[in-house]
């Protein structure tokens, strides 16, 4: 993202917009060998911020341990996001 963000509005962005989009709040269970969705209700996924202010390399550190995290679409939220400020005025959003 380039130019000025207010981090704050950004994640109240995110967060209104998977309370609004009912889909984006399944999780998936298994149960005898079945694949089941359920809603989550009343979650608030709060978005990491990292700064890393002109700490290029640290950046894409942290950006690969986000990647290469397993994700468990059967935990709770059933999502994750990640906001990464290089500098003032660019911010990486994952």
């Amino acid at each position: 993202l380039k130019g000025i963000l207010d981090v704050q509005k950004l994640k109240t962005a995110i967060i209104t917009a998977f309370k609004k989009h009912k889909n984006l709040s399944y999780i998936f269970i298994e149960d005898a060998g079945e694949l089941y969705k359920e809603s989550v209700k009343n979650f608030i996924s709060q978005p990491k911020f990292v700064d890393v202010q002109d700490q290029q390399n640290k950046s894409n550190q942290i950006l690969r341990e986000f990647y290469d995290e397993p994700f468990d679409i059967g935990a709770k939220p059933p999502h994750r996001q990640i906001i990464i400020k290089i500098t003032n005025d660019y911010h990486v959003l994952a």
